[in-house]
């Protein structure tokens, strides 16, 4: 630094440096972002899935909840007791959520789109398996476990859900 201020060399160096560190801010920034979505992503699927089960059991009827695709998943009210899913008068629909992460499901039988839970609130063998969301980023927790006397959040580890 000389008598009259700063010269240039040194301003360039200053904002050289800043700007650097505003990149690195913004990299980690957008990375805390994607974990904290997929893991609210997990937490509403979860609470969801509990609310549903819950409600089986308090209206004493089946309940399901159909993986649409990856991106979507609906909870229905067995109304008729029929104990089909078919989605149509007089079955109520109680929700129905669009995901901004798509999700993977890997049921215990394979092409199975849907969760039962019984008026007992239990899941139907069917309906057991995990629901996963890949490539999360190292996002704390990523998965559901669905088993027929509870359901949990864990992290994907190894190709298995890891309970948190």
């Amino acid at each position: 630094m000389n008598k009259n201020g700063f010269t240039l060399i040194e301003l360039l160096v200053v904002i050289g440096i800043i700007g650097i560190l505003i990149a690195v801010g913004t990299l980690d920034f957008r990375d805390m972002t994607v974990k904290s979505n997929v893991e609210g992503q997990v937490r509403e699927m979860y609470a969801d899935l509990m609310v549903t089960r819950v409600q089986a059991m308090s209206r004493n009827r089946d309940h399901f909840v159909r993986l649409n695709n990856a991106a979507q998943y609906t909870a229905v009210d067995d109304s008729d007791n029929d104990g089909i899913n078919d989605m149509i008068a007089p079955d109520t629909q109680l929700y129905q959520k669009s995901l901004k992460y798509p999700i993977q499901w890997n049921s215990a039988v394979p092409g199975n789109v849907d969760l039962i839970f019984d008026s007992k609130g239990l899941a139907d063998s069917a309906g057991l398996g995990t629901i996963s969301v890949p490539n999360t980023a190292g996002a704390a927790y990523d998965c559901i476990v669905i088993d027929i006397t509870r359901i949990y959040i864990g992290k994907m580890s190894g190709g298995s859900c890891v309970q948190k």
